[in-house]
């Protein structure tokens, strides 16, 4: 569309056009959505830069604008209340402003998340011990045991029912081998 976006002579009335809109017709949608872009664009540009992010975002914030226009059976245009297309600018506008701060906020948390998430699994990789540091640990606990001590750490460490972190008489028989050990490797 060419021109004032807001012109009135080739498109129907703006309460026509929206309650056509609201019904589903594609063409209504056609002349709406230019008068959308035309109110909301420079508030979701103000924000995107406001915010420091890509200037490309405006475009992935117009597209979820419409869905959110059509969300609830397009409970946002229905509450819109006014006559003119001034009327119509000021709304979209706040409608664009308000969605996009949002979008951007939840943007913004989802990020802070992602980041404290990596943050703490650095930490954790930084701060557990490597596979090769377990074994060799484990390599010099066998070293410290006698025959058989370590048939009897041997079939604590295969056993496959589980019972070794629940069953008394295992877990004194492993502290008693830690016990032990623990001289030697310290």
């Amino acid at each position: 569309m060419r021109g004032n976006p807001f012109s009135t002579t080739a498109a129907p009335p703006l309460s026509l056009l929206i309650d056509n809109c609201l019904r589903g017709e594609e063409a209504s949608w056609a002349l709406l959505w230019p008068l959308v872009v035309a109110a909301s664009e420079g508030p979701l540009r103000q924000l995107v830069w406001a915010s420091q992010l890509d200037p490309g975002v405006v475009e992935d914030l117009k597209q979820e604008l419409y869905l959110y226009l059509q969300a609830r059976s397009g409970a946002r245009l229905r509450a819109f209340r006014g006559r003119d297309a001034g009327q119509f600018l000021a709304f979209m506008r706040r409608v664009s402003r308000r969605y996009a701060g949002r979008r951007l906020a939840r943007w913004r948390r989802v990020a802070g998340r992602e980041a404290a998430t990596g943050r703490a699994a650095a930490l954790r990789r930084a701060t557990a011990p490597t596979e090769g540091q377990v074994a060799a640990v484990y390599r010099d606990l066998v070293d410290l045991l006698s025959a058989p001590e370590r048939e009897e750490l041997r079939a604590l460490l295969e056993r496959e029912d589980g019972a070794a972190a629940t069953d008394r008489s295992t877990r004194r028989r492993v502290a008693r081998l830690y016990r032990r050990c623990a001289g030697g490797l310290l």
